[in-house]
C-alpha cells in the first residue's frame, strides 16, 4: 500500500469529517425512506437571502470513491493498524486503548463494527474486513497513547482513517475524468445562472458503473441546496455521450463499482 499518500488522505478526511458534523450539527436534514436517496434542501425565502455575486470559480470538483480509496486485495491483506499508518508512526505508539474496524452508511457510523485492544487485528476484525464488498465505506478507529520524545510522557492520541474499497483496476471513463468533468460543468451552466455562493451547498451524487459499463442506480447523497441543479446532475450523468470501461477485480473480472461526484461548493 502506498501509506504515505494513505496517511495524507486519512489526516484530510478525518477533517472533512469533522467539519461535515459541525455543520450538520447547526442544519436540520429531512431523511427520506433511504438515507442514501435525494434529501429534501431547506426552502429559502428571498427576503432572508444575502445578496452575494462572488463568482463560482469551481463547480464539480472530484468524481471517484466516497472516501480514500483501498484496493480490496490491500484490506484484505492488512493484520495490523500499522498497515495504514506505516512503521514510522505505529513505533511511536507506547499501547492501544482501543482498535476497532466499522462499516460506515456513507460517512456515518453503524452498529456493524469489531474492536479490540492491541494495535493487531483479531480475527473478527479479519473476518469483518475480508467480508465487506466493493465500494463498502469503513473507518479504522485507533484510541492508543504515544510516547512523547521530549518529556516521556504519554498522550492520548486518536486517528482514524475513513476509507472506501476499491477493485483492483476502478471503472473509467473512456474519454478521461476531466473531459467528463468539463462536460458536467458545460452541461449545468444554464441550470447555475443564478446561484449564490452562500446558497450553494456541498453535494454528492452517486451512481454505479455496472460490469456491463452502464450508469445505474443515480442517487444523491446530498442536495446542493439548489434542487433545479442537482436534477440536471442527475440527468447528464445518466445520459453522458460517452462510454465507461467497468472495473475489474484481482482475476480481470469485471465487477460493479460505485462512484461519488462532488460537486457545488467545496466540501466533504
Amino acid at each position: 500500500m502506498k501509506k504515505k499518500v494513505l496517511v495524507l488522505g486519512a489526516l484530510l478526511t478525518t477533517l472533512c469529517i469533522i467539519l461535515l458534523s459541525f455543520i450538520n450539527s447547526e442544519q436540520e436534514v429531512t431523511n427520506q425512506t433511504d438515507e442514501l436517496a435525494v434529501k429534501s434542501a431547506p426552502i429559502y425565502e428571498p427576503a432572508t437571502v444575502i445578496p452575494d455575486n462572488r463568482p463560482i470559480t469551481q463547480f464539480v470538483h472530484d468524481i471517484g470513491p466516497r472516501l480514500n480509496p483501498i484496493k480490496k486485495t490491500d484490506l484484505d491483506q492488512a493484520n495490523s493498524f500499522t498497515d495504514f499508518i506505516g512503521s514510522e508512526h505505529a513505533d511511536e505508539i507506547a499501547a492501544y486503548q482501543s482498535l476497532s474496524v466499522i462499516l460506515l452508511d456513507g460517512i456515518e457510523e453503524t452498529d456493524i463494527r469489531e474492536t479490540g485492544n492491541t494495535g493487531e487485528f483479531t480475527d473478527a476484525q479479519k473476518a469483518l474486513i475480508k467480508s465487506l464488498p466493493y465500494s463498502s465505506n469503513l473507518v479504522i478507529w485507533a484510541n492508543y497513547q504515544k510516547k512523547n520524545k521530549v518529556t516521556g510522557q504519554l498522550i492520548d492520541e486518536l486517528w482514524t482513517p475513513y476509507l472506501t474499497v476499491v477493485p483492483e483496476n476502478q471503472a473509467n471513463y473512456t474519454k478521461g475524468k476531466e473531459e467528463l468533468i468539463h462536460y458536467l460543468k458545460e452541461g449545468s451552466k444554464a441550470a447555475r445562472i443564478d446561484i449564490k455562493e452562500n446558497i450553494l451547498r456541498p453535494a454528492k451524487l452517486h451512481f454505479t458503473v455496472t460490469k456491463m459499463g452502464a450508469v445505474e442506480h443515480v442517487k444523491l447523497e446530498r442536495s446542493s441546496g439548489y434542487p433545479a441543479i442537482d436534477k440536471v446532475m442527475i440527468e447528464l450523468i445518466q445520459n453522458a455521450p460517452h462510454k465507461w470501461s467497468a472495473a475489474t477485480n484481482a482475476q480481470g473480472e469485471a465487477v460493479d463499482q460505485e462512484l461519488v461526484i462532488s460537486f457545488g461548493q467545496l466540501g466533504c
